[in-house]
């Protein structure tokens, strides 16, 4: 079951130029992953893609001392605009509850992206601005709740706006999926990173 999430329709932030097709953004940056409240945390990268249209992401998680990579797979983030000053702040929020059988019935899992919005280009040679974060404060948490509340697995860190790389997936229409498929290839092909199931 999916909790509703709060979606508020931002003019301020789709207005700023009319696109013919979707658009990607990408955010990249270092963080920790966290597997059990007892687990040493381990130094990660962090890709954050969103489609600018639907507001649909992925997030992939790269573990360079494993030299593994996954794909946490798809959200449909819920969008909130404060009016803080000077810069607004664009908040993206996912929630999810999956039925559990046993004394832990919900796994809860929460994604959550918040930093204050600027103008930025989203296309080919610096075109298309979009009024988005340069740097995300990005949280992904996966919580079991039942008679005790447990964390299963944590993800954060702060990223910051890949311009070249919006850029150039914006160039040739990349959707989500594809950006994440090309940083997933990248780190296999070119690092010798191997993909892994989700945690």
């Amino acid at each position: 079951m999916r909790f509703p999430t709060l979606l508020v329709t931002v003019f301020s932030l789709l207005a700023v130029t009319e696109i013919s097709s979707a658009a990607v953004a990408v955010w990249k940056g270092t963080g920790r992953q966290t597997l059990t409240a007892t687990d040493e945390a381990r130094p990660v990268t962090i890709f954050f893609i969103v489609d600018l249209s639907t507001f649909v992401g992925r997030t992939v998680v790269a573990i360079p001392s494993l030299k593994q990579v996954y794909d946490e797979g798809e959200r449909s983030y819920g969008l909130n605009q404060a009016d803080t000053a000077p810069k607004g702040t664009l908040l993206l929020t996912d929630a999810i509850a999956i039925d559990q059988t046993g004394p832990i019935e919900f796994n809860h899992q929460i994604a959550v992206a918040r930093g204050k919005t600027s103008t930025q280009f989203v296309g080919p040679q610096n075109t298309v601005p979009f009024e988005l974060p340069k740097t995300f404060n990005y949280l992904l948490t996966k919580a079991a709740a039942g008679i005790f509340v447990q964390v299963a697995s944590l993800v954060e860190g702060q990223l910051l706006f890949q311009k070249s790389r919006t850029q150039s997936a914006n160039a040739v229409s990349k959707t989500v999926l594809a950006v994440s498929q090309e940083i997933r290839g990248e780190l296999i092909s070119e690092k010798g990173f191997t993909e892994i199931t989700a945690p």
